[in-house]
């Protein structure tokens, strides 16, 4: 989880131009309008006080996302292999669960934090068998940059416009 502030920006392959709500309603990434307000999606704390969201990047072809805080130029990136990890869940809470302020980035392998949406909804969802496991990369990459970040490749490299 990140401590959000209005410098940190949520980074998205550039592939995605709409995310989804846990209800199913569909925003354009990265500015939504909610209720006739204008919202930074990719911006962190900005949902405004005591708000909060959680929305996911639809399947992804592109196997990376970071957090990039653009005063100071901390970052924190991963990457996957999306046909292992195929979504990207991004939660936002400004006070609205117990009055905490947080950010995290979730790869993940579903569109939705509920498995009966998962398999009603979506047809996607992944299941073990008694006693079966699953592995799959995570990378995660911490550090300082001085530019944009471009892509972040399978390997946990940083590519910079």
């Amino acid at each position: 989880m990140l401590n959000p502030n209005r410098h940190i920006r949520v980074l998205l392959p550039p592939e995605v131009t709409e995310v989804s709500s846990l209800e199913g309603k569909t925003y354009d990434w990265p500015v939504a309008t909610v209720n006739g307000e204008r919202i930074d999606l990719d911006t962190a704390g900005e949902c405004g006080r005591g708000k909060g969201y959680k929305i996911f990047a639809p399947k992804l072809r592109e196997d990376w996302c970071a957090a990039l805080n653009v005063v100071t130029g901390e970052m924190i990136g991963y990457s996957f292999n999306a046909s292992e990890i195929p979504f990207v869940g991004i939660w936002s809470n400004s006070g609205q669960w117990r009055g905490h302020y947080c950010m995290a980035l979730e790869p993940t392998t579903s569109p939705t934090d509920y498995l009966d949406e998962a398999v009603a909804q979506f047809g996607e969802f992944f299941s073990l068998k008694p006693n079966e496991s699953r592995k799959w990369r995570l990378n995660v990459i911490v550090g300082r940059i001085t530019g944009k970040i471009e892509k972040i490749t399978p390997q946990g490299k940083i590519i910079q416009e």
